[in-house]
């Protein structure tokens, strides 16, 4: 299992933690914008996308859903209500109709297809930039994967193959679609090269896809803050070699969290990361939907871990490093009781995926 691993996990260097430009044996967490650059402009439009990476976002998050007419376009919602002020499904709508529709939201944006971002993403100096691919549980796995499959084929420009910039995100919840872990394996039938994740709210639900071989994570940060049991949970994933991501981090102090987690195995962000620390409790990436302020937050940890700070921000920061860490543990402690709680009604009520024996599982 360990072999198998190793050998799927090399597809997803790409979205691994990643040296730092001031000292090459440090590492930081990558910064992924969620839903683009969601903070500055209309989510899911190419505007939010452009706008991440000229922040200096190392990755985009974009979520997809597919028209009625087979063509995959970006957008978080099955609706179009809340984005585009329209009362109807995407999957009802061909993409001659959703490509005359703008957003609610200043700046005004079309609607965008996953082709879009693709053929921008081919552009010079770009080719180190890559997706993760938010599979949304509203339409049928195969049908969308397949359709993902047929776009990234169609736009071969890029100086690197799509299987070394795309990873595939996916939720597995509410049959009929999603029985059976469909997601997961829709996904390696279809994009078999690709790197993928599972993405989740609550560690037990989470846990329960680990045997699955190569399968990373991506979890909600709040419900990785618990003390121990998040703590474990890490270890586990990373010494099984997978991609471990957390969204949706928006607030500054979780971010901090983020990156003194990553490095420290005290959670003192003035300690250099040893080489075990760096094995078993980084944080890949952050997913947030402002990847600005996020790379800011990850400078001041550098200027601090460098000594480049006053005294007085030294102490501030580390009476609001153990604030913090009071803080994340109590909500998450929170958020574990209310999650354990849905968790158990929703996989009563067969809203969740939650098999037997992932082990059994085909990929």
């Amino acid at each position: 299992k360990r072999e198998a691993d190793r050998e799927r996990g090399k597809k997803a260097t790409f979205a691994k933690a990643i040296a730092s430009t001031r000292k090459h044996d440090r590492h930081l967490p990558q910064a992924i914008g969620h839903r683009g650059y969601k903070a500055a402009y209309p989510e899911n439009s190419m505007a939010a996308v452009r706008g991440a990476v000229e922040v200096g976002a190392h990755a985009v998050e974009i979520d997809i859903h597919l028209s009625a007419d087979g063509v995959v376009v970006l957008s978080h919602d099955p609706t179009l209500k809340r984005c585009f002020g329209v009362d109807k499904k995407v999957a009802d709508c061909d993409w001659e109709y959703l490509s005359t529709l703008e957003t609610l939201r200043e700046p005004r944006e079309p609607m965008a297809r996953l082709r879009d971002v693709l053929s921008w993403l081919c552009k010079p100096g770009l080719e180190d930039i890559w997706v993760v691919l938010d599979v949304k549980p509203d339409d049928d796995p195969n049908d969308l994967l397949a359709a993902t499959k047929e776009t990234l084929d169609s736009v071969t420009e890029t100086s690197k193959p799509w299987d070394q910039r795309v990873l595939v995100a996916c939720w597995n919840t509410d049959p009929p679609h999603h029985t059976k872990a469909r997601t997961i394996q829709a996904a390696h039938e279809f994009l078999p090269t690709h790197p993928a994740s599972l993405v989740g709210f609550h560690l037990g639900f989470a846990r329960h896809f680990l045997p699955i071989p190569g399968l990373g994570m991506s979890v909600l940060h709040r419900a990785l803050g618990g003390g121990a049991q998040g703590t474990r949970f890490l270890e586990d994933v990373h010494a099984a070699q997978r991609p471990m991501l957390t969204w949706t981090v928006n607030d500054e102090s979780w971010m901090e969290w983020c990156v003194r987690r990553s490095a420290s195995d005290d959670g003192d962000a003035r300690t250099p990361p040893s080489p075990d620390d760096l094995a078993t409790r980084l944080f890949d990436g952050v997913i947030t939907d402002d990847p600005r302020v996020f790379l800011q937050v990850c400078s001041r940890w550098e200027d601090e871990l460098d000594g480049r700070q006053t005294v007085a921000r030294r102490q501030t920061t580390a009476l609001g490093a153990l604030w913090e860490d009071i803080r994340s543990t109590a909500q998450s402690l929170v958020l574990t009781v209310v999650g354990s709680f849905f968790l158990f009604v929703y996989t009563r009520a067969g809203r969740f995926d939650y098999f037997s024996d992932a082990k059994k599982l085909k990929l």
